[in-house]
């Protein structure tokens, strides 16, 4: 599976830290090899992960982005489990009175959700339950 959570950590006057994971259920990564995937043009190599080429500075320009903003970045891995990649920023408050999603709008009257039973599809599901949608 792929998740992303995206939270909003604190919160004040000034702004609010976001804080985005990203889940997988992936080959995983091993330890001595963690922080050598922010480099440029690095990417770890082994039989598992070969088909999943690619150049190898996603993972450095999210960093470099993250950093200019002033936020952090991590990854927590288990090889053969998968890892979880994130970063969290410190983001100003939007101009005007924030606007406070708890129901849906009045013109959504029913939401289908089509996928097949898995975690996605059950999050999904609750949070539509919460904002009082028919399924």
């Amino acid at each position: 599976h792929v998740l992303v959570r995206v939270v909003v950590v604190s919160e004040d006057d000034l702004g609010f830290r976001l804080h985005i994971t990203i889940e997988d259920t992936g080959p995983g990564i091993a330890p001595d090899m963690i922080g050598h995937i922010f480099g440029e043009f690095n990417q770890v190599e082994d039989e598992k992960n070969r088909k999943f080429e690619g150049t190898g500075l996603g993972l450095a320009i999210v960093k470099q982005l993250v950093e200019l903003m002033g936020g952090d970045v991590w990854v927590d891995s288990e090889v053969d489990v998968g890892s979880c990649f994130g970063f969290s920023v410190l983001l100003p408050s939007p101009t005007g009175t924030p606007k406070d999603l708890d129901k849906l709008p009045e013109r959504v009257q029913r939401v289908i959700v089509q996928c097949s039973p898995n975690q996605s599809a059950q999050i999904l599901s609750k949070q539509l339950a919460v904002l009082g949608s028919k399924f």
